[in-house]
Formats: C-alpha cells, sequence, structure tokens
C-alpha cells in the first residue's frame, strides 16, 4: 500500500488572458537559458513528426513508462483545487487553503485549453503559460499540467482550425493527424513542454475527458491516436523519456466499456499509449441527480478501473460530490451530509484499491463554491440549461463560496490530511 502525502491543487482552468508582445518570455519569470530551442530546427521538428506518425501507422506504437510517473516523488497525493474568490471572500479562503498547505501541499493542478491560450491563431500566449508556471514553482510547488486540444465535448483548438458551424469537430478538411493540427500544436509544446519540465511538472496532458468527444465521433478516434503518440514521442524528444504523457477520461465513460462490455479500438489504442491516465468522476445519474449509494460508487470505480491495463498509471483529476443548496429549490437529492459521507467513502476505498492499483494523485474538486457567473458560463460552454446541471456546479466545493465551512470540509481533513 502506497503511503499517504496530503497536497492542494488550485485551477486556472478559466484563465483567457492575454499579452500583447507574444515574441519573447519575460526573462524574469522562468530562466530560459535551460531550454534550447536552436538544437532542434523547423525542417527537423517536421521531418521527426512525419516519422512519428510513419510508426504509428506502421503499428510499431511504444508502450507506456515501465514505471509510474518517474518524476514524481513516491506516494498517494491528495488535495482540492483552489480558485480564489474575489474580495473579503478571497482573504477568508486564503486562510482555509494556508491550513491546507501548512500539512504538506506540493502540487499545483494547470489545466489549459489550447483555444483558450492561442485566441490568436499562430500567436500562443507563452507569457500567460510562463507566469503560471514561474508562480507554481515559486511556491514549492508541483503542477500537474494540461494543455486539451480536446476539452469533453468540444474541440478546443484555435478558431482557425476548429469548424466553424460544430464546436465538437475540427475545421472541414482536417483531421487530428493532419500535418497542420500535428505542426500546430508540436510548435506549441517546443516552448511549453520545456517551460513545464523546467517547472517540475511529472507529466502533461494534451486532451480534457476526450472519450466524451470520440464518442460523438468515433470516426476520428484512430487519428486522434495517431495524435497523442506523435505528441508523446515529440515532448519527451524535447524534454525527457522520463516526462509522462496523457489523456484524461471520465469514469462513467471507462464503466460502460468495463467486462462483459468492452471499449472501442480507438480507445485501446489511446490507454496503450498513455504513460498516465488521469480521470474524472462525480457521483451522478444522467440527469444530474446524485447516486448516495456506496456501493453503487465502488461498483462504477472498480469496473473503471477494470478496463485499464493492471499497471496503469492512475490520476484522478477531478473528483467531486455537490452538496446541493440545501433549501425548496434543490432538486439533485444532495445535502451537506451526502457529500461528507461521499467524502469519507472514497478515503476508505482510495487507500484500499491502492493496494493493488497505481493511484498516484487525487484531487478534490473543488475547495470553495464557485461563483455564480462561473456556473454560468460552464452551463452555457456546455449548452446544458437542466437546473439540476447549475445546483451539480455551484456546489461542489468543501466551503461556500461566503467562506462558510460545510460538514465535508472537516471530514476531508480527517480522511486525507
Amino acid at each position: 500500500m502506497h503511503s499517504i502525502v496530503f497536497i492542494a491543487i488550485f485551477s486556472v482552468a478559466l484563465v483567457t488572458g492575454h499579452v500583447n508582445d507574444q515574441s519573447t518570455i519575460d526573462q524574469s519569470t522562468i530562466d530560459q537559458s535551460t531550454i534550447d530551442q536552436s538544437t532542434i530546427d523547423q525542417s527537423t521538428m517536421f521531418t521527426m513528426l512525419h516519422d512519428y506518425g510513419m510508426t504509428f501507422r506502421n503499428n510499431a506504437v511504444t508502450a507506456s513508462q515501465p514505471s509510474c510517473l518517474p518524476l514524481l516523488r513516491p506516494g498517494t497525493l491528495f488535495g482540492a483545487q483552489y480558485s480564489k474568490p474575489s474580495g473579503a471572500v478571497g482573504n477568508t479562503t486564503d486562510v482555509l487553503f494556508a491550513q491546507l498547505a501548512a500539512k504538506g501541499a506540493t502540487l499545483v493542478q494547470i489545466s489549459l485549453s489550447w483555444a483558450s491560450i492561442e485566441t490568436t491563431p499562430n500567436q500562443p500566449n507563452y507569457t500567460l503559460i510562463a507566469e503560471i508556471l514561474h508562480e507554481a514553482r515559486a511556491a514549492g510547488l508541483t503542477p500537474l499540467f494540461q494543455i486539451a486540444a480536446i476539452d469533453t465535448e468540444h474541440v478546443s483548438v484555435p478558431a482557425d482550425l476548429a469548424d466553424p458551424h460544430d464546436p465538437t469537430l475540427l475545421r472541414p478538411g482536417l483531421e487530428w493527424n493532419s500535418t497542420e493540427v500535428v505542426q500546430r500544436f508540436a510548435s506549441l509544446m517546443l516552448v511549453v513542454a520545456p517551460l513545464a519540465a523546467f517547472a517540475g511538472a511529472p507529466y502533461i496532458g494534451v486532451g480534457n475527458e476526450v472519450s466524451v468527444n470520440l464518442r460523438l465521433h468515433p470516426e476520428t478516434g484512430y487519428a486522434f491516436a495517431e495524435f497523442l503518440f506523435i505528441m508523446k514521442s515529440w515532448i519527451q524528444q524535447v524534454t525527457s523519456s522520463a516526462m509522462g504523457v496523457g489523456v484524461t477520461m471520465t469514469v462513467g465513460d471507462l464503466y460502460t466499456w468495463s467486462a462483459p462490455a468492452s471499449p472501442p479500438s480507438w480507445a485501446e489504442t489511446l490507454l496503450a499509449i498513455s504513460d498516465v491516465t488521469p480521470l474524472t468522476y462525480y457521483p451522478l445519474y444522467s440527469d444530474f441527480r446524485v447516486d448516495v449509494d456506496p456501493a453503487s460508487y465502488e461498483l462504477t470505480l472498480n469496473g473503471a478501473l477494470s478496463v485499464l491495463p493492471p499497471t496503469a498509471c492512475v490520476v484522478l483529476q477531478e473528483l467531486g460530490c455537490p452538496s446541493g443548496y440545501g433549501n425548496a429549490s434543490s432538486t439533485d437529492g444532495s445535502n451537506q451530509s451526502v457529500q461528507a459521507a461521499f467524502v469519507s467513502h472514497m478515503g476508505t476505498f482510495l487507500r484500499s484499491v491502492n493496494e493493488t492499483r497505481n493511484v498516484r494523485a487525487v484531487s478534490w474538486y473543488q475547495l470553495i463554491d464557485m461563483a455564480d457567473t462561473d456556473c454560468a458560463y460552464l452551463a452555457h460552454y456546455y449548452n446544458i440549461t437542466d437546473p439540476r446541471f447549475l445546483e451539480y456546479l455551484c456546489t461542489l466545493g468543501l466551503v461556500k463560496n461566503t467562506g462558510e465551512t460545510k460538514i465535508a470540509w472537516s471530514t476531508f481533513l480527517g480522511e486525507f490530511v
């Protein structure tokens, strides 16, 4: 059984700031002397990318790393994503976050979409990425880093690569293994991957909950698997062979592929290529009511894990349960006691499952309830109008957005600290 170490994780997934001068990265922010890009010119890069693609097509796919995230220190690491509220409440929640940090916080989750950091085609916001990574490094935190080319059901690519009429598809005529898509993302990674490595990232994710989009468009799954293989080969070329690379899946999708069913071939290929499989899990029915049965939690998670290779390297990127509004308008079937019971059961269950599985980090989503404006933004992004979906989004925190702690706060401290 792995030792259990507490971590705190904050989220910057909604950051979309833009810096006008993208030609350089502030030298005072990241020490660029550690990154020598002159060793790989553009012609050499294109040749290498082509060769990686041919290797994939010739079925010479290398398996994932024999060890589980060798750049991450041993143990299973737990935490809670923190997005600081504005105003005076932020001062209160900072104190709570500091309580977690004082107990050994070591990691920070940095999840960005490709679209959000390249709002102008061919002008990635390297300064923003460098500043975020510098903040993590300066605070002594290790980043769990992701730039997603797929974000749940959407393709999260720059606007000129996306279908203007369907956010779930690339531009007509493009595939995930198209030269234009591959070279653009590889050019981004030529700068970003060494920055992440310099900041101490043990892995780099290139897609978030990709199973959702690829279920909608299974005909694109094989091309995306080639994209992943090329990016894994490229990222490890410009960083280290020890750098993990993978894509996030949902526990729900993995569970639907468990015995007697089986995963589609594109999913099997993605899982075989990935050095790490980040997962997301919330105990919800399809109508966004909360499942309150602990036996169901274990059945779902065990089923999902059974789809993975026995030695798979797992990160629970998002683990959460809403507490519900706790008033007459609540319709999701949850409350603070249900949320606290879920936290308690997951603590016990994960310690048990880790006797046979490599679960390397678990991030509770999230520490503080989202602001109403953020909930509304995500509901619009996913184009879901069900009020239960909004209640789910708005009550995931262990602490209310007023700064008042919920029952699950003390349960979390007891289980995971």
